[in-house]
This record gives structure tokens, C-alpha cells and sequence, in this order.
């Protein structure tokens, strides 16, 4: 591998994982739980945004963890 091309692996990599994230996850949820396109689309941005809420908790109790101590 080329020294110059090395930086970007990580971006590549973080970029494959999103297309992932998009792509085969509600894909996956439709297959084992069934039910139409709109359903499966609603539960899954339901999680995403779940998910992405419980994140920032952690990262802003880690802040605030971090500036009282």
C-alpha cells in the first residue's frame, strides 16, 4: 500500500460502516421481523434517534463527570 494512501483508509472504512448502518440493517430488521417498507423504515429511525439520544447522554454525563471531578 502506497504511504500517501494510508490517511484515508480510516474515512473509507468509516464510510463502508455508514453504508452498512443504511442499508443492510433495516434490511435485516424487515427479514426477521417482518411487516412492510414504512414500518420497518419508522422502527428503524426510531432507533437510530434512541440510539443517537443515549449517546449523547453518556457523552455529556462523561463531560459533566469530568468537570465536576
Amino acid at each position: 500500500m502506497d504511504v500517501a494512501a494510508a490517511p484515508f483508509v480510516p474515512g473509507l472504512a468509516a464510510g463502508a460502516l455508514w453504508l452498512w448502518l443504511a442499508f443492510y440493517l433495516p434490511a435485516a430488521m424487515r427479514r426477521v421481523y417482518g411487516g412492510s417498507r414504512l414500518a420497518t423504515s419508522l422502527r428503524w429511525i426510531v432507533l437510530m434517534v434512541l440510539h443517537l439520544a443515549g449517546i449523547g447522554l453518556a457523552i455529556g454525563a462523561a463531560v459533566g463527570f469530568g468537570i465536576v471531578h
